[in-house]
Parts: C-alpha cells; structure tokens; sequence
C-alpha cells in the first residue's frame, strides 16, 4: 500500500480504470473514494462515495462508472457538479445584461437555490420542474403561516405588500431563466438536451397562482388624478424647501419619470432609461404654424423590439421635457450627450427604472393610493389590485392615447413599440369606448346611416328614463335595506 491510501479496491467492470479506496487519516470510520479515469488523455474524475461499507461503495461506484461512460457515448461530457454551483457559473459565462442579471440572480437566490439544491442538472425535467412550480406557487404562503415572512420582513423592508400567489407572468418569466440556462449547459455539453419544461397552469388550483392579467389595465380617471395631484404636491412642490441635493433631485426625477414616459408612450424601462438628450429634438409645428407649436421627437434606440422608433409628444407636454431639462441644468447634471434620467452622480450615470418603481411604490403607500378601491372608481372585480409604475405608466398612457387620439391599432403599436397583437388583444376595451357607434353600426352598407322605427326608438328611450328614474329614488328611499 502508498502512503496515500489505507485500502483500496478495484472493480470487476473495469479494473484498469476504476479504483476505490480510503485514505489514511485519524478518523474512526473512514469513507470510500472513487477515481475513475475519463479517456485518454482526460482528467481523472474523484469523489467521496459517502460510506464506510465497502458493499455500498462498489455499487454507488459502479453506478457512477457507467454514468460517465454513458456520457462520453453521447458526446456529453459527465459532471457531478450540483445544481447551485453550476448556475452561478452560468450567470458568469453567459453574457447577461447587468439588468438581466440582477433578476436572474434574485430569482436564483430566493427560489432556485432553495427547491434545487443538492440535485445534479441531468435530473432535471418537466416532471421535476413542475414540482418546483406547485412549491412555487406556495412559498409565500408557507413563509407566512410559519412565520418566517414576519422574521424577514423585519430585516428586509422591500418584502412589505407581498402577495401569496406570484401571477402566470413571473411564473413563465422564471420558466424562461431555466431553460436559458439548460440551454447554456447543452451548448457547454454538460446534458444531452434541453428537456421540455411544459407546465398546465391550469391543473394548479385554489389561488395557486394569480392568473388574472393586470395587463393593460388602465386607473379609474379618479384614482389616476388623485396620484398625479399628490405626486406633484410631494415631487414638485414640497421639492422646493427640500435642502438635501439628492433628496430634492430624486424627488423630481420620479415625477418626470414617470409622466414624460406616460406622455411619450416610452417604457418606463431600458427604453426610458438609456434615453440621451442627444435623441431628443425640438422643432416648430409646420401644420400649425400660426399657432407656435413646439414638437418634440425622441428617438427610443433601445426598444422593446430591438429596432429603433420615433416617439412624438403632444403638444401640450413638451413643457414637462423643458421643465426637467432646467432641473437637471439647476442641479448640475445636465449635459447634451447624457441621460436623461441620469443618477445624482453625474449626467453620464445611468438610472435604475426599479429604483424609481420602488420609490414610488413607497410614496403610493404613503398616500394609500397604492390599490384600487371602489371608492376612486374601480370596479369590484378591480377593488384592492395594487398599482405599479408600469399601471401607471404603460397601461394608463397607452389607454388615454387610444381613448383621446382617435388613432387606429397599427399607429398605436408603432408608437408605444409593441405589436398589434399585443394592442388588439389587451387593449381593445379602449378602442370600443373611443368609438362606440363603430361597433354598433352593423349594416352591411357602409354609407348607410342607422334607422330605427319611431316605435322602437320611443320604447327603449322610455325604458332608459323609468329604469334611470326608478333607481335614482333608491337612495332616497327610507325602506331600502342596506
């Protein structure tokens, strides 16, 4: 025997390249090792078998010995490296934008990590994965009645106003970062193929998961008011008596953010933040020359699409890119080649859009403006939902241009950088309340103009005003249950 082991063993299947042995050392029991040698010219492949019995470690060995082989059959080249220290080395290979990254990782850290840890990446696949989904769909929940959610929360503020369930978009948004990593490992040969993740949301059931879209839908006009008035009140107003620089400077970057992005149709994303005020132009109205208007042209280069667009602001908000421009001149970070939105660093340091969407999440609930309530105009479907930067934003700006323009859907699509699809399919309840003699209009003459006989007419007329009449006594009516 060497000095460098104590016993040692080799295996019937293949003596020549395959050892097991332990070590010598001072431990009681002593676990087996195993050293398998790959191919030629290939690294010898190492590792604890975990046991001191020698009939377990020959199998866990042997077992090992083909799955190596197996690999190297395949054309894949065999790892043993569990599933965690595989994706970091993911995320450093892979070529992630910094933004890209910073959400990867957050998800790896809170979920991936959790559910996956231990395991090798060849286990896993779409039965795999959807276990991990249902556990998913629960881990709040189970962090708030064992009360650990509490205990992190105390820590950690920006776990405040969670919800149970995470909705179908961060689920397959999450899908998406795993199978761009085992894609990464099937280019790097660790698995053979990327196995498919197909997950039926619809076998999850009670509130598993929030499967109603907040998609495109627009703040009640009430409630959209009363966060502009008090969000100008805090940014604007209250701004100037505010003798902290960064302080005061934060403060009318949210605002501006938020409304030259709503105006603008720019999403409150990339797309805003890597704006330059070399992209945006100002020029004098030729249709309307007698009236002195000043367009304004941004050229969004980062997209959502990938290719470049034009963005037009209407006439009367030019105002709030010239008020922010005289900010950023006063607070020194204005310069012609930086962002628009830049940090208080510098004019050539660029923005977080979540830093701005977590400030404002802050003041909404400082204003308990922060959800829905019927009290500001949403329904009862609606009461409660809570209200983001991209609600605001987004889906309250594409939805008064619709209502308010008159455009039809291609000139939306082009001008908010989405596709017609998108616009058609989430957005058409504005395009019916823009014009809704279009959808009533049913005749197969287009010139036509609707006629109704005068009996008809007088019946529904009637009907409306008892109706309308009928009910406006309800208030007023003593006897009327609460």
């Amino acid at each position: 025997m060497s000095g460098y082991y104590d016993k040692q063993h080799t295996l019937e299947i293949d003596p020549e390249r395959v050892k097991i042995f332990t070590l010598k050392s001072s431990s009681k029991k002593k676990s087996w090792y195993v050293r398998i040698l790959r191919g030629e010219g290939q690294r010898y492949f190492q590792k604890s078998l975990k046991t001191d019995d020698l009939g377990v470690a020959k199998e866990r060995a042997t077992k090992l010995y083909l799955e190596i082989w197996s690999a190297n059959e395949r054309g894949v080249e065999f790892v043993d490296k569990k599933f965690c220290p595989l994706f970091i080395e993911f995320m450093k290979d892979a070529g992630l934008s910094h933004w890209r990254e910073i959400r990867v990782r957050s998800t790896f850290n809170r979920y991936f990590s959790e559910f996956f840890k231990g395991m090798r990446v060849s286990r896993i696949d779409g039965k795999l994965y959807r276990e991990f989904v249902q556990w998913r769909c629960y881990y709040w929940r189970r962090k708030r009645e064992d009360g650990t959610l509490a205990l992190e929360q105390a820590q950690d503020p920006r776990l405040r106003n969670l919800v149970d369930a995470p909705s179908i978009v961060t689920l397959k948004s999450e899908r998406q970062m795993m199978k761009q990593f085992l894609y990464w490992c099937a280019d790097k040969r660790f698995i053979e193929a990327v196995p498919p993740l197909k997950v039926d949301y619809g076998r999850f059931s009670n509130n598993a998961f929030r499967a109603d879209r907040d998609r495109a839908k627009a703040l009640p006009k009430r409630h959209e008011f009363a966060i502009e008035k008090a969000l100008y009140q805090y940014c604007i107003k209250d701004s100037v008596n505010e003798k902290n620089r960064v302080r005061r400077f934060g403060r009318l970057r949210l605002y501006y953010f938020i409304y030259i992005c709503q105006h603008s149709l720019i999403s409150p994303s990339t797309e805003a933040t890597g704006l330059k005020w070399s992209d945006v132009q100002f020029e004098k109205s030729e249709k309307y020359k007698d009236q002195d208007l000043t367009l304004a042209i941004i050229l969004v280069s980062e997209s959502k699409t990938g290719e470049p667009r034009s963005c037009v602001m209407p006439y009367n908000h030019v105002r709030l890119l010239m008020q922010w421009r005289d900010a950023l001149k006063e607070l020194g970070l204005y310069d012609y080649d930086g962002y628009v939105f830049p940090k208080a660093k510098g004019a050539f340091e660029r923005t977080d859009a979540k830093q701005i969407g977590r400030l404002l999440k802050r003041k909404l609930i400082d204003f308990n403006l922060h959800r829905l309530t019927e009290e500001l105009g949403a329904d009862s479907r609606d009461d409660r939902r809570h209200i983001t930067l991209y609600s605001i934003v987004r889906h309250t700006g594409i939805t008064r241009r619709i209502e308010d323009s008159k455009w039809d859907v291609g000139t939306v699509a082009k001008m908010a950088g989405t596709s017609i699809q998108q616009i058609s399919s989430f957005y058409f309840e504005a395009f019916v309340r823009q014009d809704p003699d279009r959808y009533a209009f049913t005749y197969r003459d287009q010139k036509a103009t609707p006629v109704l006989r005068e009996k008809t007419k007088a019946y529904i007329n009637d009907s409306i005003a008892m109706f309308e009449k009928e009910f406006a006594g309800f208030d007023d009516d003593p006897d009327m249950p609460c």
